[in-house]
């Protein structure tokens, strides 16, 4: 995949076929506003080396399938870009508010985290850290309290996760932040049903943020750009603003 790429997916589009990389099938996040406190085995044959980002993204992508499968509007994007390109989070849920997945595998490493966890705390109504028990510790340090915690621990019957955390509302979104995420054709749509002073349509898209965020009630201004996100029929890198 590009580094300048997000994938969406609409999730009723998978096939069963798609959902069996893991054989027991086992929520381990959470559905609508509650966590549930389950967990998944990749119970496949495992060899010795450390599980792949890939592996663990692919165990995620199956859990949310079938999470959020009744939302027939709900999209899961992957490497979707935040606060006008400047971080990317692995995986991100948008269905009635936004929901943050970041993965920190056993190969990886938890400099950036803190950076992340400031950027996506911005957007985000619900974050959930999938980390490797090697990283566990030192990663929950690094990350405010209401983020989720999922821990994943190899054992003999497999890879384990298990939550050990559950992800509460985040109760400081910017909506500003949540704005970035939309293209201009999008910020335009708003502007005509929030704003009645038209702007140049040379503004730019900070200066188009900056009169919403001025103008509209912050609430449901948030609310109507999550709409336009899950409208939107393609994916693509967001453009800097």
């Amino acid at each position: 995949m590009s580094a300048r790429t997000s994938r969406r997916h609409r999730i009723n589009g998978f096939s069963e076929s798609q959902e069996v990389i893991v054989p027991r099938i086992l929520l381990i996040g959470f559905h609508r506003h509650e966590a549930i406190e389950y967990y998944l085995v990749r119970s496949a044959n495992l060899s010795e080396q450390p599980m792949t980002e890939e592996q663990i993204r692919a165990d995620i992508r199956a859990q949310l399938i079938t999470l959020f499968s009744a939302d027939e509007t709900a999209l899961i994007v992957e490497e979707m870009e935040v606060c006008s390109g400047s971080a990317r989070i692995d995986m991100a849920v948008i269905c009635d508010r936004l929901i943050g997945i970041e993965i920190k595998g056993p190969r990886d490493s938890l400099d950036r985290l803190p950076r992340q966890a400031s950027q996506y705390s911005k957007c985000f109504d619900q974050v959930v850290l999938v980390v490797d028990s090697q990283l566990a510790q030192g990663a929950i340090a690094l990350i405010p309290s209401w983020w989720g915690v999922v821990i994943g621990t190899i054992g003999c019957d497999g890879y384990r996760y298990q939550i050990a955390r559950r992800p509460r509302k985040n109760k400081l979104v910017d909506v500003n932040s949540v704005l970035s995420l939309l293209w201009k054709n999008e910020m335009e749509i708003l502007l005509n049903n929030f704003i009645p002073k038209r702007l140049p349509k040379s503004a730019s898209r900070k200066r188009m943020r900056d009169q919403l965020v001025l103008g509209a009630q912050a609430d449901k201004l948030k609310q109507a750009g999550v709409a336009l996100l899950r409208m939107r029929k393609e994916w693509r890198s967001l453009p800097i603003a």
